[in-house]
């Protein structure tokens, strides 16, 4: 009996994926059930109709912020649970197609085309001291307009990311400060001039692991003058959340395609 419980774990434990860096949940990692195939996203505006939420408008893209989590993504996955692909929807009418190229189990490229045509490669240069490099090349140039460092800790968890311009000035800094499990317990991000513009603190998580809230002490170098709200969650017979709700705020669905 021992055996056949300890193989059921191994098994299950081996159906999980990790949504980490170069996913949407790269500032504060996530897990998924089962034999996923797809997963999409999309945020939408929400409202209060007598306590119960009303879904309202989608998130454009402006409206995101660059928060990539309230961006339109969609995932997709071979059957052992590597990323494959993924695109991103910028407009009505336009989509961008990410091919992701993987070698030694870590993203080398994820080469963006749109209209079937290659526009952008981010190429990936990892060291051995847990940096990693995201090169943006733009094509039919193959001229490097930006580039992105990322300080990876021994676990795979991101604890500081610095985006640079095309003239390779540094622009923003994010620094993570993480609980021994690898989730997030602090975030503050700087500007360029090292002035703390962001500065999230006292993470908390519901019992499946999940972002709840935080204390936010700086938004826009600013103390925010409304409450924080906790995010609550929907599941999927798995255990995989299927919505993210933050009342009079946000809601994002997240709809998951499994293998059968």
């Amino acid at each position: 009996m021992f055996i056949l419980v300890s193989a059921l774990q191994a098994q299950e434990t081996e159906k999980k994926i990790w949504l980490k860096l170069f996913t949407p949940h790269w500032g504060n990692f996530e897990y998924v059930n089962g034999d996923v195939k797809e997963i999409h996203y999309q945020a939408y505006h929400v409202t209060d109709n007598e306590g119960e939420v009303v879904k309202g408008k989608p998130f454009t893209l402006a409206e995101a912020e660059n928060v990539e989590m309230r961006k339109p993504w969609s995932l997709f996955f071979d059957k052992k649970g590597n990323i494959v692909s993924m695109a991103l929807k910028t407009g009505e009418d336009t989509t961008w197609i990410g091919v992701v190229h993987s070698e030694n189990d870590r993203i080398e490229n994820i080469y963006w085309l749109r209209d079937d045509t290659l526009r952008i490669n981010q190429k990936m240069v990892y060291d051995v001291k847990g940096k990693v490099i995201r090169e943006w090349i733009s094509y039919p140039e193959s001229k490097v307009n930006s580039a992105d460092t990322f300080c990876i800790d021994k676990n795979g968890n991101v604890i500081k990311v610095s985006y640079f311009d095309q003239d390779g000035k540094l622009v923003y800094t994010a620094e993570y400060t993480r609980n021994p499990d690898g989730s997030t317990k602090e975030m503050k991000g700087t500007d360029a001039e090292g002035k703390i513009k962001h500065y999230y603190t006292d993470y908390k998580y519901n019992d499946h692991g999940l972002f709840e809230s935080y204390d936010m002490k700086l938004l826009n170098y600013e103390k925010p003058n409304f409450p924080v709200e906790i995010t609550i969650y929907e599941y999927d017979n798995r255990g995989n959340w299927v919505k993210s709700i933050v009342r009079d705020w946000m809601m994002i669905e997240r709809k998951i395609v499994y293998y059968e």
